[in-house]
């Protein structure tokens, strides 16, 4: 078990009788179902059966005795939570502007298919197209990539599964409909623009 720090491997213990090994202070473990803190009283009732003078102090659940120990993991979560919240904006921001930027330079492509009588929505639809098709390769890329870093991290994650599939599913999601508004709106705009003031732009 692990008996100094989370950190450190598995470690073989032998556990002696009190008699053989006098310690003045012992700690009992006590496996529960349900909400381990409505056990604390019936605990101290039975130890008190058995001895009313024994003392017990500093009785409380796992989870919180944890607490102390796993503050620097939690705060570093947090602190790298926010981090990817904010490259998340970034690369929504930067994305954005990618694609809003590469369809404003095909206005003229666009004027001369509206010129030659395509339809606004066929035209949409292809630029649309042309664009998420990028942002699906590159979101497919990017997440068998995070897939692997996750499984590399595995071991210093502590009561994290190998996968978080709620992150996995809601970042690309979420790129890939700023990437769908950052196509459809310049797409609609060029669509919407005069084909032949389109046909005179440089």
């Amino acid at each position: 078990g692990k008996y100094m720090r989370l950190g450190e491997p598995p470690t073989a213990f032998m556990f002696f009788a009190q008699k053989q090994h006098f310690e003045t202070g012992l700690f009992v473990l006590a496996r529960t179902t349900g909400d381990p803190n409505a056990l604390v009283p019936v605990l101290r009732s039975s130890v008190a059966a058995l001895d009313p003078a024994l003392p017990i102090s500093n009785a409380k659940s796992m989870n919180q005795h944890l607490g102390i120990a796993l503050m620097p993991a939690r705060l570093t979560g947090a602190a790298l939570g926010i981090f990817g919240l904010i490259g998340l904006l970034l690369a929504a921001i930067g994305m954005y502007g990618v694609m809003a930027y590469s369809v404003s330079q095909r206005t003229r492509e666009i004027g001369i298919r509206m010129a030659i009588g395509a339809a606004t929505r066929d035209v949409i639809q292809l630029v649309m197209r042309q664009g998420l098709t990028l942002v699906a390769i590159a979101a497919g890329v990017r997440l068998a990539g995070a897939i692997a870093l996750s499984r590399a991290l595995r071991g210093v994650l502590y009561g994290g599964g190998e996968n978080d599939l709620v992150t996995f599913f809601a970042v690309p999601v979420v790129l890939v409909l700023v990437a769908m508004l950052a196509t459809w709106i310049p797409a609609r705009r060029a669509a919407a623009t005069d084909p032949l003031a389109a046909l005179r732009q440089e």
